[in-house]
């Protein structure tokens, strides 16, 4: 069976990262983000909180769902949101607000002015997921763009004769989900001035074929950049923006990751000219986070998703 939606635009969610995977939460359901994933999966007791523009058939398949649920550790899975929906808007993680907007698309010109250090890249579809030539050590690789992937992993011949830095790390297929473990290794991605050492694993022969050698592709790009990049993604328009982050993430659960959030919760997702400012760069107290907070909520309808984020982000920060 599949339900089918009318779609609504310009939302923006808190995501945690559960065992590598995005994750939505919309009260006491939990949702994926997944451009790897060709088609998008719901509960049918479950109506997912973000659409556009056309309607969109969600596959109902509880049994898989849960089975997911299990392998990534969340509590309800409720849905998977793939590449199919994802197709027809944009999607923008931010790692130090911990959000994601999904919103219409917008042109590629404001997007690269809007960030500094990154690089744009054009993209291209297999299967409906997202391909992208990315610089690693100086060569250009086909890779998949895939937020449903908690290791980014290569072709076994382009990290042949290197030594591991981590062993038997565990994941599973995304055909039939059976375990498996890899080793990884560590190689240099390009991204804007910087270099960033990111880790590859390499996947099991029967799934390499079937996902890398027969497409043609020479690895996945998985959500371990996002321990160091931003990522704005817009299949309508065929371009992503990978941008380095502009400072380190605060140690998590502290009053000043706290307040960095809330920092870079401000322009990205408020985009009313009222709510456009920021904390100084030299202030590292939570009280100018607080007066901030409070500005805000008063041009947010209460109830709504964004006024109970910064509830919430008012709360932690003065206990």
């Amino acid at each position: 069976m599949s339900q089918q939606f009318s779609i609504q635009i310009n939302q923006f969610f808190p995501y945690k990262l559960i065992d590598g995977h995005i994750i939505v939460k919309d009260k006491e359901n939990e949702i994926v983000i997944d451009t790897g994933s060709p088609i998008s999966i719901v509960k049918s007791n479950y109506r997912p909180p973000f659409f556009l523009l056309k309607r969109v058939n969600f596959l109902e398949n509880e049994i898989l769902l849960d089975e997911i649920s299990n392998k990534i550790r969340t509590c309800n899975l409720s849905a998977i949101i793939g590449s199919d929906v994802l197709s027809s808007l944009d999607i923008s993680i931010d790692p130090l607000g911990n959000t994601i907007m999904i919103s219409e698309p917008r042109d590629k010109d404001d997007i690269e002015s809007f960030y500094t250090d990154k690089i744009m890249l054009s993209i291209r579809t297999i299967m409906n997921i997202p391909v992208i030539d990315l610089d690693i050590e100086g060569a250009k690789r086909k890779m998949f763009l895939d937020t449903g992937a908690k290791i980014s992993y290569l072709k076994e011949n382009l990290i042949k004769d290197m030594e591991p830095v981590i062993k038997n790390v565990s994941d599973f297929s995304p055909f039939n989900l059976e375990e498996f473990t890899t080793d990884l290794y560590e190689k240099i991605i390009k991204v804007g001035n910087s270099k960033i050492n990111l880790k590859f694993g390499t996947l099991p022969s029967s799934l390499s074929q079937k996902l890398l050698l027969s497409n043609n592709v020479d690895g996945i790009l998985g959500t371990a950049i996002l321990k160091n990049c931003s990522v704005y993604l817009s299949l309508a328009n065929r371009f992503v923006c990978i941008a380095n982050l502009p400072e380190k993430v605060m140690p998590e659960g502290t009053k000043e990751r706290w307040t960095q959030r809330l920092r870079y919760t401000s322009n990205m997702y408020l985009r009313d000219s009222d709510l456009a400012e920021t904390m100084p760069e030299d202030c590292k107290g939570y009280l100018p986070a607080i007066e901030i907070i409070q500005r805000k909520m008063l041009s947010l309808t209460t109830g709504s998703m964004t006024h109970t984020y910064l509830m919430n982000l008012l709360n932690r920060i003065l206990n």
